[in-house]
């Protein structure tokens, strides 16, 4: 995997410019690309690991509301 990752870099060292809001600078591609692609997977990281603590609350019953009983739907 790590060998893949040096072709990787490798392959792909032509600067570009990268613009986030106000920053601007100049970053090899493959950094550029690594970088978001890390950004990625944080956020889905942090969206997944939210969602689990949501519905393990709910399990609990520890949602406001929720009278500290799991409440089930009539039939």
């Amino acid at each position: 995997m790590l060998l893949l990752l040096i072709v990787f870099i490798l392959q792909n060292r032509q600067s570009v410019q990268v613009s986030y809001f106000t920053l601007r600078g100049h970053l090899p591609l493959a950094v550029a690309m690594l970088l978001s692609a890390m950004g990625a997977v944080l956020l889905a990281a942090i969206a997944g690991s939210l969602r689990i603590w949501q519905l393990r609350r709910n399990i609990r019953g520890d949602a406001p509301g929720s009278g500290g009983s799991i409440r089930r739907r009539a039939r």
